[in-house]
């Protein structure tokens, strides 16, 4: 069946008047089958491709060489597209060769349309262009060997300056690494430039997550001279870089590359007004504690000297109190004298802090007679005090546990006798903290000041029946006046013991288990 010229003059298209592969029924009439093409599917192909090339076959293409009669074989895809993109009046050639595959429906053309539209174009240009660790380090190699890192003399570059270059690279990740590759692989030609760039911001890369790798490796392989530059660039900084967490860690390294007694004291003097706030702070405090552990003692003073007089704000301090007491292990019996009369002097306040308390507990440690003595006289008058309160207990019993006592029986603790006043144990009985300092008195104390324990304790024991500790305390005194009664068996009775004894056992201390 044939158009009318009618229906070919018609400015109306309709989709349904195009013909699939340019012919109707078969007919090998090109010339009279041919659909009208719109104007607006006239595009210039500036390429002139081949008719051979295309899908249709059908010799639907004019020879003109500057346009191209798209084929209508999609028209109804088309004119669907145009609906949503209405600006568009031209279309491509790859356009039009991407829609023939749609159309022909090849099941490949098909998968691969459905796999591009579920991944987002964004993310497919992502995926390609993510580069690898060797890629980055080749890009890397190529740039250095553009820089002046040799010491041969060249031409500089224009368009490059190596000092900013090493630099940026320090702050880089794989740049750093490139950095300390290039040093290990040729000393001689590669560490005087890269440290000539970067040695002036020594203070900037210390702080910096991935600079701070390539100074350590600088400070390690310095000369005395060249740590010397470093030193006196970081030290107006040394405070904000000590507390920096990357800081830190070079601040540490730094301590440990430190080789001259010049080196010490110009880190002593850079750390001098800063003592404190680096012991209190949570990354500070290792660097102090990093100067305990390679310093000497005699270079230590300095440190001493700043604590002794902020030692209530350290020794109260959840860092500070560690601190002190490493310093206290690493120091020279004067130094430890010197600390040890400071923390006497403030023993009362310390007791009572729950950081503090450790650092005297610490001194009672040392075995220092000279210093247990004195502060066992501070404590005394008030033992009853300071036994009932939960950290400064701690401390009585430490206290108690002295070995010059322990261990000498014709050296009686002065604290003994404060405990064994009755106004003092019914107190201290009856107190949650108390009751373990009364314990240990009696474990701790001479024979002869437990049975004084026993005798005063065993009127007041109906007192704590019901309480926790109660049955402890009974324990301990039924089983020294038991043990006073058999030793005065062997040497003849004694009226106090068989007093004790008999006062003990007449006491109805508790009441009897009820009957079934």
């Amino acid at each position: 069946m044939h158009t009318p010229k009618s229906a070919l003059n018609s400015t109306a298209f309709l989709p349904e008047s195009y013909f699939v592969n340019g012919t109707s029924g078969g007919s090998s009439s090109i010339a009279m089958n041919d659909p009208l093409t719109p104007p607006d599917l006239v595009v210039f192909d500036p390429q002139q491709h081949s008719r051979e090339s295309s899908f249709s076959g059908s010799g639907l293409w004019g020879n003109n060489n500057n346009t191209v009669t798209a084929s209508p074989v999609d028209a109804d895809l088309f004119y669907s597209s145009r609906r949503h993109t209405k600006s568009r009046s031209v279309v491509s050639f790859e356009e039009d060769h991407q829609r023939r595959k749609r159309l022909f429906s090849y099941p490949q053309s098909q998968a691969e349309e459905l796999q591009n539209r579920q991944i987002p174009a964004q993310t497919r240009q992502r995926h390609k262009s993510v580069p690898s660790d060797a890629s980055i380090m080749s890009s890397l190699e190529a740039k250095f060997g553009r820089l002046n890192v040799s010491t041969t003399p060249q031409a500089p570059s224009p368009s490059i300056s190596s000092a900013t270059d090493v630099l940026s690279l320090s702050k880089d990740q794989y740049g750093c690494r490139f950095l300390q590759k290039k040093i290990d692989e040729d000393f001689q030609s590669n560490f005087p430039p890269i440290f000539q760039a970067v040695y002036q911001h020594s203070a900037e890369l210390m702080m910096d997550p991935f600079g701070n790798y390539l100074i350590q490796k600088l400070m390690i392989s310095a000369t005395p001279e060249e740590f010397s530059l470093i030193l006196l660039n970081v030290g107006s900084s040394l405070y904000s870089i000590s507390i920096n967490q990357h800081g830190t860690r070079a601040c540490q390294k730094m301590i440990d590359c430190l080789s001259t007694p010049a080196h010490h004291r110009l880190l002593e003097t850079y750390l001098s007004p800063h003592i404190v706030g680096l012991i209190q702070d949570l990354n500070g405090n290792h660097v102090i504690q990093k100067c305990i552990q390679k310093f000497q003692d005699a270079d230590l003073q300095f440190i001493v000297d700043l604590i002794c007089q902020n030692m209530v704000a350290i020794s109260t301090h959840k860092h500070g109190c560690c601190v002190l007491q490493k310093l206290m292990n690493k120091c020279n019996s004067f130094q430890v004298t010197q600390l040890g009369m400071q923390i006497i002097n403030n023993s009362i306040v310390l007791m009572q802090d729950q950081f503090g308390n450790y650092v005297v507990q610490y001194l009672i440690s040392l075995e220092t007679p000279e210093l247990n003595n004195r502060l066992i006289a501070i404590v005394a008058p008030y033992v009853s005090e300071l036994s009932c309160q939960k950290f400064s207990s701690n401390v009585v019993e430490k206290c108690l546990k002295i070995k010059v006592y322990k261990n000498n029986a014709r050296k009686v603790n002065p604290l003994l006798d404060e405990l064994l006043r009755e106004s003092v144990l019914t107190a201290l009985i009856k107190d949650q903290y108390g009751n373990y300092v009364v314990q240990t008195a009696m474990e701790v104390s001479p024979f002869n000041y437990k049975v004084k324990f026993a005798s005063t304790l065993n009127p007041l024991l109906p007192m704590i029946r019901f309480t926790t500790f109660g049955k402890r305390i009974h324990n301990k005194v039924a089983g020294i006046l038991e043990e006073a009664e058999r030793n005065a068996d062997f040497s003849g009775r004694s009226p106090a013991v068989s007093g004790i004894s008999d006062n003990f056992e007449g006491a109805n201390i508790f009441p009897a288990a009820p009957r079934s």
